[in-house]
């Protein structure tokens, strides 16, 4: 039979599709040979580049290479415990327009000049986009950690960085990113670093959360910067960033927690700050250019301050050509703790708190929290953070008593208007400890036996549907997309466990639902997976 030449000529020229694979790696060759392969476009989307144990040559560079929404390109360890190290060479990973392309599980060290440089190659049109960087070690790096310029849509979470020179993570033109749940820690032996995170050149809607500033530097965040025109993205953006949220942090002896610089907008709420060394907060204009607005419209909200008389008496650091007084401060709660607390700030304050001492535990690490019970401290600083879309249950963990006593989510804190008496609350709480251990036992159990379905569960602020792989009494490790994570106990949210209970477990575990459910105020569920027991619906009916 004769194949008509037109099918013929296409099926010559048709390219054939790249399978995803799975490549395991065990030396600097192996690893630049795979890199090798995915820019040739032997391995395709979906590739995962499992890295073992050991020690790698830095240098790894990929060029216009996409993965997809579904199927990324991850280049991570294997073992969380033992990450490979990638040492020395001008940069660690260099990156070139690429998107859909996940780097995990490493250690990254002794770069002459990045750990980490993403960029759109000058496309300003056409940005690298979708990048992940997360579970990372970076360290004694001669000048930037990550240097990104033109990326967008990228997240940075659990990540650690420490002994830099002059930046942490530098963006330049980026957008609609997450920076969470990172550590920017101290140089050791002291020595100086200039910024942790910098966002500049057009830079906006950026989410900065729930990290760790230690020590770190001059300034922790800086919103925006001086940037030459060409490398404004987009072109002559008339600000150095804009929209940019810094929320849930905890700051501990940095020079200046925050800085606005030729910014417009941008909001700071519900961080801890502890100990600045120079001011709270700084606003600048850094630009001369022409169309460039005076820095404006900052909002520092809720924050918990606690500072010492060592602090500069300018307390908030203000520049020329400015625009102080357009700025806002609201509801924060200052603290000096060793003198009368006399703040100074370039405006008007509206629901400020004074000289209420919060009896921070744990100062000086990720950990420090309010311990003070007085209501006026509920809603500020970091304790009382809630991730964007996330729901009531997924707060962090509530403030605790001084007697050591709490509860794993604030809404099983007292609630005033409840007619629990404190027997009923004894009871629930015990029960709901009890119900706990069970409910955990019970999943640890199903998913041994084959049950690994899919789950919710709270990533960058946002749901995240993932699938159960394994359950030990440590938590849960879960397959994100190709990407293997734990997920600790202590992390997942009462709302998020019970429903995870419901999936995995099924009906055999509302018996210990319905008093975890009564404890943390999850009223309907509590009344659903009750079953007639007369002694939760009698509680119940306490509850407002």
């Amino acid at each position: 039979m004769r194949v008509p030449s037109v099918i013929l000529l296409a099926a010559l020229l048709a390219k054939p599709a790249v399978a995803a694979q799975t490549v395991n790696v065990r030396n600097s060759a192996e690893l630049a040979a795979a890199f090798q392969k995915i820019q040739r476009g032997q391995l395709g989307a979906g590739t995962i580049v499992l890295i073992a144990p050991g020690t790698y040559n830095g240098g790894y560079a990929l060029t216009n290479v996409v993965g997809k929404p579904d199927a990324p390109i991850v280049i991570r360890g294997t073992d969380p415990k033992d990450p490979p190290i990638i040492s020395g060479g001008g940069q660690g990973f260099y990156m070139v327009d690429c998107a859909y392309i996940t780097l995990s599980t490493m250690t990254i060290r002794d770069c002459n000049v990045y750990a980490i440089h993403i960029h759109d190659g000058g496309t300003i049109e056409t940005p690298a986009h979708h990048i992940v960087l997360e579970n990372l070690t970076i360290e004694n790096i001669r000048s930037m950690v990550v240097k990104m310029a033109g990326v967008d849509d990228f997240t940075i979470r659990n990540c650690r960085m420490r002994n830099w020179k002059s930046f942490g993570i530098a963006m330049v033109g980026c957008h609609k990113g997450v920076i969470e749940d990172c550590t920017f820690g101290a140089k050791p032996g002291g020595g100086t670093q200039t910024r942790a995170i910098l966002m500049k050149g057009g830079s906006s809607d950026i989410l900065v959360q729930t990290c760790f500033f230690n020590d770190c530097g001059k300034e922790g965040v800086e919103i925006g910067g001086m940037t030459g025109e060409r490398f404004f993205r987009p072109a002559k953006a008339p600000y150095e960033a804009r929209k940019i949220t810094v929320a849930g942090n905890r700051f501990y002896k940095v020079g200046a927690p925050v800085s606005f610089a030729a910014a417009d907008g941008g909001h700071v709420h519900h961080n801890t700050i502890v100990s600045p060394r120079t001011w709270v907060m700084r606003i600048l204009q850094t630009s001369n250019q022409p169309r460039m607005k005076p820095c404006r419209d900052g909002v520092f909200e809720k924050n918990l301050v606690v500072y010492e008389k060592t602090l500069n008496g300018e307390f908030v650091n203000v520049g020329p050509r400015t625009a102080p007084k357009t700025f806002k401060f609201k509801g924060n709660a200052w603290f000096q703790s060793d003198g009368g607390g006399k703040k100074k700030l370039p405006s008007v304050e509206t629901g400020g708190v004074d000289q209420v001492d919060p009896k921070l535990e744990k100062v000086g690490t990720a950990e420090m929290r309010i311990t003070s019970t007085d209501p006026r401290l509920k809603a500020v600083g970091a304790d009382a953070y809630l991730r964007p879309g996330a729901e009531a249950g997924d707060a962090p963990p509530p403030k605790i008593r001084p007697d050591g006593a709490g509860s794993k989510g604030p809404a099983a804190t007292a609630d005033r208007r409840s007619q629990l008496s404190d027997a009923d609350k004894a009871l629930i709480a015990g029960r709901a400890k009890k119900a706990e251990a069970e409910l955990r036992a019970a999943l640890i159990a199903a998913v041994a036996g084959g049950a690994r379905k899919k789950v919710y569960v709270t990533i960058a602020g946002r749901p995240t549907r993932v699938k159960v792989t394994a359950a030990d009494e440590k938590g849960l490790e879960i397959d994100s997309r190709g990407m293997v994570l734990p997920l600790p106990w202590k992390s997942i949210a009462p709302a998020r466990f019970a429903r995870m209970c419901r999936v995995i477990v099924g009906e055999k575990a509302d018996p210990h639902l319905a008093w975890y459910a009564l404890h943390h105020r999850l009223k309907e569920l509590a009344a659903e997976t009750a079953g007639g027991d007369a002694e939760v619906e009698g509680l119940l009916k306490k509850l407002p």
